[in-house]
């Protein structure tokens, strides 16, 4: 019996999902009981290699019915992602009447109309992209588009590094307002070494329960830290000692010299 006679006699005589995996070799009981009504039939029971092939060739098309077949099959959208929507204004699409031009490097060449500017474009075999559309008038620069494009790319990504390397990181010390003396050498010890690093610290004092009514002694723990790491001469307070919740902040960085 024929692989699409198999396919229309099960699609006739099971309901959907006759096999619960038949990519896996195993199939579900509606399955065996349409090899039964085959024998009512009078037909030949299909074989399990046979069953499995008719799902597999499918009204689905299977694993994409061939190429570009199904629900996508393996050469379905071959240009997906290619034709990208560029992100400047370019060429033809530029129109105001007079425009600014200024070379691959960036040296000026002139006011001209926008179609010497093409025609200047077309003759270096670059393309004309508008880069300053503000401007009176307009600023468009003579340059490949792949060429610009990864100068554009290259100077974001240094100045997101160059961010980076700019952002002072924050280190957290917490303290209980009855931290012993030992405890509290340990965290001035590791502020004044994050602060040397160029580190902000930012001390935090944690009150609990009935501690609360003692927030005066909070404030003089955070003025004794800042004693303890040079003063203000040494130590600069960024945030001042500040109540959140249960919670008191002080921000402390290293101090800038002012050179004369």
């Amino acid at each position: 019996m024929s692989t699409p006679a198999i396919c229309r006699a099960l699609r006739c005589t099971t309901a959907p999902g006759i096999a619960s995996n038949p990519t896996k070799g195993y199939f579900s009981k509606n399955a065996i009981n349409s090899s039964r009504l085959y024998r009512r039939w009078g037909q030949p029971s299909p074989t399990p290699l046979q069953i499995s092939a008719a799902f597999r060739g499918g009204s689905r098309g299977g694993r994409g019915g061939g190429r570009g077949g199904g629900r996508g099959g393996r050469g379905g959208n071959r240009n997906f992602g290619r034709d990208k929507k560029k992100d400047c204004i370019m060429n033809e699409e530029i129109d105001a009447s007079e425009v600014r031009v200024i070379g691959e490097d960036k040296e000026p060449l002139g006011i001209m109309s926008r179609s010497e500017a093409l025609q200047m474009a077309e003759d270096q075999e670059v393309d004309l992209i508008l880069v300053v559309p503000g401007a009176t008038p307009p600023v468009c620069r003579l340059i490949e588009y792949s060429k610009f494009n990864y100068e554009k790319t290259k100077a974001e990504k240094d100045a997101k590094k160059k961010q980076r390397e700019n952002a002072i990181e924050t280190k957290e010390l917490k303290m209980r307002p009855g931290t012993d003396v030992h405890d509290y050498q340990v965290k001035v010890r590791a502020a004044q070494k994050f602060i040397d690093k160029g580190f902000r610290v930012k001390l935090t004092l944690q009150f609990r329960g009935r501690e609360m009514e003692f927030k005066d002694i909070g404030r003089e723990m955070f003025d004794r830290f800042v004693e303890d790491l040079g003063g203000p001469g040494e130590v600069s307070i960024e945030q001042a000692a500040k109540m959140q919740g249960r919670q008191m902040n002080m921000i402390l960085a290293k101090k800038e010299v002012v050179q004369a």
